[in-house]
Protein backbone atom coordinates (compact mmCIF):
# COMPACT_ATOMS: atom_id res chain seq x y z
CA UNK A 1 0.00 0.00 0.00
CA UNK A 2 2.80 2.42 0.86
CA UNK A 3 4.42 1.95 -2.55
CA UNK A 4 1.18 3.13 -4.23
CA UNK A 5 1.24 6.33 -2.16
CA UNK A 6 4.88 6.95 -3.05
CA UNK A 7 4.09 6.28 -6.71
CA UNK A 8 1.19 8.76 -6.67
CA UNK A 9 3.28 11.38 -4.88
CA UNK A 10 6.06 10.97 -7.45
CA UNK A 11 3.52 11.40 -10.28
CA UNK A 12 2.19 14.56 -8.63
CA UNK A 13 5.70 15.92 -8.19
CA UNK A 14 6.40 15.41 -11.91
CA UNK A 15 3.26 17.34 -12.83
CA UNK A 16 3.03 20.02 -10.15
CA UNK A 17 5.54 21.90 -8.04
CA UNK A 18 3.13 22.18 -5.11
CA UNK A 19 1.43 18.87 -4.30
CA UNK A 20 -0.51 20.57 -1.49
CA UNK A 21 -2.34 22.83 -3.94
CA UNK A 22 -6.09 22.26 -3.46
CA UNK A 23 -6.62 22.62 -7.22
CA UNK A 24 -5.09 19.20 -7.90
CA UNK A 25 -7.56 17.43 -5.58
CA UNK A 26 -9.53 15.77 -8.42
CA UNK A 27 -6.36 14.53 -10.14
CA UNK A 28 -4.95 13.25 -6.85
CA UNK A 29 -8.21 11.45 -5.97
CA UNK A 30 -8.45 9.82 -9.39
CA UNK A 31 -4.80 8.73 -9.25
CA UNK A 32 -5.56 7.10 -5.89
CA UNK A 33 -8.81 5.39 -6.85
CA UNK A 34 -8.81 4.74 -10.60
CA UNK A 35 -6.10 2.46 -11.99
CA UNK A 36 -7.05 3.25 -15.60
CA UNK A 37 -6.65 6.98 -14.96
CA UNK A 38 -3.31 6.37 -13.23
CA UNK A 39 -2.10 4.23 -16.14
CA UNK A 40 -3.13 6.81 -18.75
CA UNK A 41 -1.44 9.63 -16.79
CA UNK A 42 1.79 7.68 -16.25
CA UNK A 43 1.93 6.64 -19.91
CA UNK A 44 1.20 10.21 -21.00
CA UNK A 45 3.99 11.60 -18.84
CA UNK A 46 6.43 8.97 -20.08
CA UNK A 47 5.72 9.66 -23.77
CA UNK A 48 5.59 13.45 -23.35
CA UNK A 49 1.85 13.77 -24.02
CA UNK A 50 0.99 15.13 -20.56
CA UNK A 51 2.61 17.80 -18.42
CA UNK A 52 1.76 20.39 -15.83
CA UNK A 53 1.57 24.10 -16.52
CA UNK A 54 4.92 25.68 -17.35
CA UNK A 55 6.50 28.53 -15.45
CA UNK A 56 5.86 30.77 -18.46
CA UNK A 57 2.15 29.85 -18.49
CA UNK A 58 1.87 30.54 -14.74
CA UNK A 59 3.63 33.87 -15.24
CA UNK A 60 1.17 34.88 -17.98
CA UNK A 61 -1.75 33.97 -15.72
CA UNK A 62 -0.29 36.02 -12.86
CA UNK A 63 -0.16 39.07 -15.14
CA UNK A 64 -3.89 38.97 -15.90
CA UNK A 65 -6.13 41.62 -14.33
CA UNK A 66 -9.35 39.93 -13.29
CA UNK A 67 -11.22 42.69 -11.44
CA UNK A 68 -10.49 40.82 -8.24
CA UNK A 69 -8.17 41.11 -5.28
CA UNK A 70 -7.02 37.59 -6.05
CA UNK A 71 -4.93 36.23 -8.89
CA UNK A 72 -5.86 33.40 -11.19
CA UNK A 73 -3.16 31.38 -9.48
CA UNK A 74 -5.01 31.87 -6.17
CA UNK A 75 -8.06 30.22 -7.74
CA UNK A 76 -6.02 27.08 -8.40
CA UNK A 77 -4.33 27.12 -5.00
CA UNK A 78 -7.68 27.32 -3.20
CA UNK A 79 -9.36 24.76 -5.48
CA UNK A 80 -11.86 27.13 -7.09
CA UNK A 81 -11.02 25.47 -10.43
CA UNK A 82 -12.80 22.27 -9.40
CA UNK A 83 -16.38 22.51 -10.61
CA UNK A 84 -15.75 25.77 -12.45
CA UNK A 85 -14.20 24.47 -15.66
CA UNK A 86 -16.15 26.77 -17.97
CA UNK A 87 -15.26 29.93 -16.02
CA UNK A 88 -11.66 28.88 -15.48
CA UNK A 89 -11.22 27.90 -19.14
CA UNK A 90 -12.47 31.31 -20.22
CA UNK A 91 -10.12 33.11 -17.82
CA UNK A 92 -7.06 31.02 -18.68
CA UNK A 93 -7.82 31.40 -22.39
CA UNK A 94 -6.96 35.10 -22.09
CA UNK A 95 -3.26 34.17 -22.10
CA UNK A 96 -3.51 32.84 -25.67
CA UNK A 97 -3.80 34.85 -28.88
CA UNK A 98 -5.89 32.17 -30.57
CA UNK A 99 -7.62 29.24 -28.97
CA UNK A 100 -10.88 27.36 -28.86
CA UNK A 101 -13.00 26.71 -25.82
CA UNK A 102 -14.32 23.18 -26.14
CA UNK A 103 -17.19 21.51 -24.38
CA UNK A 104 -18.13 17.90 -24.05
CA UNK A 105 -17.52 15.16 -21.55
CA UNK A 106 -14.67 13.42 -19.82
CA UNK A 107 -15.30 9.83 -18.79
CA UNK A 108 -13.10 10.14 -15.70
CA UNK A 109 -15.31 12.93 -14.33
CA UNK A 110 -18.52 10.86 -14.54
CA UNK A 111 -19.90 10.45 -11.03
CA UNK A 112 -17.93 13.28 -9.49
CA UNK A 113 -19.72 15.82 -7.31
CA UNK A 114 -19.44 18.70 -9.78
CA UNK A 115 -19.88 16.70 -12.98
CA UNK A 116 -22.12 13.67 -12.35
CA UNK A 117 -22.57 13.10 -16.11
CA UNK A 118 -18.99 13.97 -17.02
CA UNK A 119 -19.79 17.39 -18.54
CA UNK A 120 -16.58 19.31 -19.04
CA UNK A 121 -14.98 22.37 -20.65
CA UNK A 122 -11.37 22.77 -21.74
CA UNK A 123 -9.14 24.96 -23.91
CA UNK A 124 -7.50 23.90 -27.16
CA UNK A 125 -4.43 25.90 -28.19
CA UNK A 126 -1.67 24.84 -30.60
CA UNK A 127 -2.87 21.20 -30.54
CA UNK A 128 -2.67 21.15 -26.74
CA UNK A 129 -5.55 20.73 -24.32
CA UNK A 130 -5.38 22.97 -21.28
CA UNK A 131 -7.57 21.33 -18.68
CA UNK A 132 -8.24 23.62 -15.73
CA UNK A 133 -9.88 20.87 -13.64
CA UNK A 134 -7.01 18.39 -13.87
CA UNK A 135 -4.47 21.24 -14.10
CA UNK A 136 -2.82 19.43 -17.00
CA UNK A 137 -1.60 20.23 -20.48
CA UNK A 138 -2.31 17.32 -22.84
CA UNK A 139 -1.33 16.68 -26.44
CA UNK A 140 -4.57 16.72 -28.45
CA UNK A 141 -3.63 13.38 -30.04
CA UNK A 142 -3.73 11.87 -26.54
CA UNK A 143 -7.17 13.30 -25.68
CA UNK A 144 -9.10 10.13 -26.43
CA UNK A 145 -6.87 8.15 -24.05
CA UNK A 146 -7.79 10.58 -21.30
CA UNK A 147 -11.52 10.22 -21.93
CA UNK A 148 -12.41 13.47 -23.71
CA UNK A 149 -15.42 13.52 -26.01
CA UNK A 150 -15.87 16.77 -27.93
CA UNK A 151 -19.44 18.00 -28.39
CA UNK A 152 -18.90 21.65 -29.29
CA UNK A 153 -16.08 24.06 -29.96
CA UNK A 154 -16.04 27.81 -30.24
CA UNK A 155 -13.58 30.56 -30.92
CA UNK A 156 -14.14 33.00 -28.05
CA UNK A 157 -12.55 35.82 -30.04
CA UNK A 158 -15.73 35.94 -32.14
CA UNK A 159 -17.57 37.37 -29.09
CA UNK A 160 -17.17 41.14 -28.62
CA UNK A 161 -17.73 40.90 -24.84
CA UNK A 162 -15.02 38.27 -24.54
CA UNK A 163 -12.63 40.44 -26.57
CA UNK A 164 -13.33 43.46 -24.34
CA UNK A 165 -12.79 41.43 -21.14
CA UNK A 166 -9.61 39.92 -22.57
CA UNK A 167 -8.31 43.34 -23.60
CA UNK A 168 -8.82 44.59 -20.05
CA UNK A 169 -7.33 41.45 -18.48
CA UNK A 170 -4.19 41.63 -20.60
CA UNK A 171 -3.66 45.42 -20.58
CA UNK A 172 -0.03 45.94 -19.49
CA UNK A 173 -0.81 49.47 -18.30
CA UNK A 174 -3.11 48.36 -15.50
CA UNK A 175 -1.66 47.68 -12.06
CA UNK A 176 -3.89 45.09 -10.43
CA UNK A 177 -2.30 45.55 -7.02
CA UNK A 178 -1.72 41.80 -6.74
CA UNK A 179 1.74 40.91 -5.55
CA UNK A 180 3.57 38.73 -8.03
Amino acid sequence: MRSDKINIESILLKLYNNVDCEGIRITKELLSTNKEFESVIVSGIQNGAIRGLSEEEWDKMLRLHLRSSHSLQDAFVTGYNIGACTTMSKLVSYIFDNCKINGGTNKFLVGTKNSPNGEHTWILHDNLIYDTTFMLVIDQKYAQNLGYTLENSNNPNNDKYYRAAKEFATDPNIDSGIKR
